[in-house]
């Protein structure tokens, strides 16, 4: 047991690389699959295959990079994108598009594979299905531009669909910080060196390749499968959207409330903190504030006596606020509440209490 929990281990730890790797071995297997297409099964008859190329799946099941994307929510990135990633576009389609593509290509080769040995249906001049050998691209319709007929709706962006599926969980989508390709790349990189160096058993939240493939066209043509399959999108993209945002908000993802308490709570703790901080280390106060700072040494050691007992007083009650933030942010997390947690850890660490009463109100 001990040896099979240290294989998982190394695993999580070896995730950007196994993904580099099997994408090379995802192009190296479809290209083995079409060269084999019409060669002899040990004398029991003929094997044909073809290759179908989807673009970025998504839809099946949970879709981890899109989960991962949401669980950053609370902290904004839906405000913030990268330089080059609204213009770059990017084939993607919906598993059930992709589903109804691998089994069009499957009834073609099995029905070319039974049909008549003279030029029947689905067959080619060289006697075999038409579609034996080939290579094709799958996307939900839109066509890449100067690779085909050069018509047709240019495909979506990977910041566009994001952006659909978060207005659908009632999100602000509108930037106001765009940040440069090299920036998320330096991010990415500590992100693997942590999980590389056994920090943390987490798989890196992005990795670089990743990156590099946000901001990259990739736009292909489906006119051959449409020709040759029969393929056509049975799901829109909007349709996609919809049933995706569905699916999240029955999973509890979506927009949740921030309750905040009065005025009167941010007014009187900062500033009682404030107090306490400047008769305590005498920090945090200009030399125009001396008098405060006086009026304020003299109102606590009128109350506390000693000096050191004030200080204790302002360690223990920012400690407090420090761990009241923490199980706040904790809980909202557990409680399914990702894109409020980080204000509520805010909120908490400012206030304390009240904002604790509060989450606990909440989510109770």
């Amino acid at each position: 047991m001990g040896r099979i929990d240290g294989c998982l281990q190394r695993s999580r730890h070896r995730v950007p690389a196994l993904r580099a790797r099997s994408s090379r071995l995802s192009e190296q297997g479809q290209a083995e699959g079409v060269q084999s297409s019409e060669t002899q099964n040990l004398g029991e008859g003929v094997l044909y295959t073809c290759a179908l190329r989807p673009g970025l799946v998504y839809g099946a099941g949970k879709d981890e990079p899109l989960l991962r994307a949401l669980s950053w929510m609370g902290w904004g990135l839906n405000r913030v994108t990268l330089r080059g990633l609204p213009e770059a576009k990017s084939d993607m389609i919906f598993f059930q598009n992709l589903i109804d593509a691998t089994v069009l290509a499957g009834t073609q080769l099995a029905e070319g594979a039974a049909g008549a040995q003279a030029g029947g249906a689905g067959w080619s001049t060289r006697k075999g299905p038409a579609c034996s050998g080939q290579s094709y691209c799958v996307t939900d319709g839109q066509r890449g531009g100067g690779d085909g007929d050069g018509g047709g709706v240019q495909p979506g962006g990977l910041q566009a669909f994001m952006d659909g599926v978060l207005e659908g969980l009632d999100f602000t989508t509108s930037k106001v910080l765009r940040l440069p390709v090299f920036f998320a790349l330096a991010i990415a990189w500590a992100m693997e060196l942590v999980c590389k160096m056994k920090l943390t058993e987490a798989p890196p939240s992005i990795t670089r390749s990743e990156v590099r493939k946000l901001v990259e066209n990739r736009c292909s043509d489906i006119e051959r499968a449409r020709k040759d399959l029969g393929y056509e999108p049975r799901v829109d993209r909007n349709t996609a959207l919809r049933t995706i945002v569905e699916d999240l908000k029955r999973d509890g993802w979506g927009r949740h409330t921030l309750l905040v308490p009065g005025l009167g709570y941010w007014i009187c703790i900062p500033l009682g903190i404030w107090l306490n901080a400047v008769a305590a280390f005498k920090a945090l106060c200009p030399a125009f504030l001396a008098p405060v700072q006086r009026f304020s040494l003299y109102i606590h050691l009128a109350v506390f006596r000693k000096l050191w007992i004030v200080r204790l007083v302002c360690v223990l009650a920012i400690l407090a606020h420090v761990l009241e933030g923490w199980y706040a942010f904790v809980r909202a997390k557990r409680a399914g509440h990702g894109d409020t947690a980080p204000r509520w850890l805010i909120q908490t660490l400012i206030l304390g209490y009240p904002s604790t009463r509060l989450v606990m109100r909440l989510l109770s």
